[in-house]
């Protein structure tokens, strides 16, 4: 799980450089990053998917979240599994940064 996660959030950031950059240069550039996890991925290609679409989300990748939210509409046929994955998926982040102290700073 977590070469999926590193892999989820090496595609955010470059995909969203893509998308923020206004030079079409770029996009005539292959990535020239290992994807192999997604041919084949251990949790299935549907639970992926919506990991992909969370995380995504999370990360505020716009090119990304449309790909996965297209890609598991498809799949499911259901826009509820997509919005109470990205529900959970905000309570998630919330959580973790009310509860991981920020570096240097003091709990309490």
């Amino acid at each position: 799980m977590h070469a999926s996660a590193s892999l989820l959030l090496t595609l955010n950031v470059y995909y969203r450089f893509r998308h923020f950059v206004d030079n079409k240069y770029y996009d005539t550039l292959q990535a020239g990053i290992k994807m192999t996890i997604m041919a084949g991925p251990v949790v299935g290609k549907m639970f992926f998917e919506l990991l992909s679409l969370v995380v995504s989300a999370v990360n505020g990748c716009q090119m990304c979240v449309n790909s996965h939210e297209q890609a598991v509409h498809h799949k499911s046929r259901t826009q509820e599994l997509i919005f109470n994955s990205i529900r959970l998926g905000s309570i998630v982040k919330g959580l973790c940064v009310a509860f991981v102290p920020l570096p240097g700073v003091s709990a309490g």
